[in-house]
């Protein structure tokens, strides 16, 4: 099973959103805090 990672960095309040993808699902395994002006998209 291969596990893909990815981290992204909101510029804006600083805080890490970490999550990884299994098997074409994302679980989110971090803090996500999403802003009103943030737009996030799984391609």
């Amino acid at each position: 099973m291969e596990r893909v990672s990815i981290s992204l960095i909101d510029s804006g309040s600083g805080r890490s959103i970490t999550s990884s993808r299994i098997d074409g699902c994302w679980e989110i395994i971090g803090v996500v805090k999403v802003l009103n002006d943030a737009e996030v998209r799984w391609l």
